[in-house]
């Protein structure tokens, strides 16, 4: 049975969502930084991180640099994408298990189809997106979820990309998932720098 897992960084370090083992039940909680994060997902099959991965894209910057362009596209603080990649270069035998997932692609792709442009395009409508969430996961998990944490910890939109962000790890580990693009482009250090959903 997979181990499948979620993580999406909040404002109190990063929040985990566990499904183990398929198809639950289902566990939760933040880890201040993303290494110990890590530490409690040893073994997982597949860890779902709403970041960019290949460290290509993001290449190692002094304090208060930013990306262009990077915080529309993954909407999460350079300061967290460049944790994950100090965690990756820190350990450089990290990495296999993890895949680099965008919740709006998730979502977009439960609606129907998902595509980059669309992704950047459209704004989520919470209620919408609890809905779709609702026809996968029992209603009583995600409301326990989304009740387990101060607004100051993890919002509740942060919980809801967690959830869907899970249902496309669930489809990377039945080999279901989409991609883009769809042809594997690696990184220097042979990393396939897809996207997942």
């Amino acid at each position: 049975m997979s181990r499948l897992a979620a993580v999406v960084g909040v404002k109190a370090g990063w929040l985990v969502l566990r499904e183990t083992p398929l198809p639950g039940p289902w566990s939760w909680f933040v880890a201040p930084t993303f290494e110990q994060a890590m530490q409690r997902l040893e073994h997982y099959e597949v860890v779902a991180v709403d970041a960019p991965l290949s460290l290509t894209e993001f290449p190692a910057q002094p304090d208060g640099a930013d990306e262009p362009g990077l915080r529309d596209r993954y909407r999460r603080p350079a300061e967290k994408v460049r944790e994950v990649h100090d965690y990756l270069r820190a350990n450089p035998g990290a990495g296999h298990d993890l895949y680099e997932v965008h919740p709006r692609l998730s979502f977009l792709e439960l609606e129907g189809g998902a595509t980059e442009q669309q992704a950047a395009e459209r704004k989520p409508r919470f209620r919408d997106q609890l809905s779709f969430l609702c026809d996968i996961f029992p209603p009583q998990a995600l409301h326990q979820a989304l009740t387990a944490f101060r607004h100051a910890e993890a919002s509740r939109h942060d919980i809801l990309d967690a959830f869907a962000m899970l249902w496309s790890a669930k489809r990377i580990a039945t080999s279901r998932a989409e991609r883009l693009p769809s042809i594997p482009v690696y990184d220097a250090r042979g990393f396939d720098m897809a996207i997942w959903y």
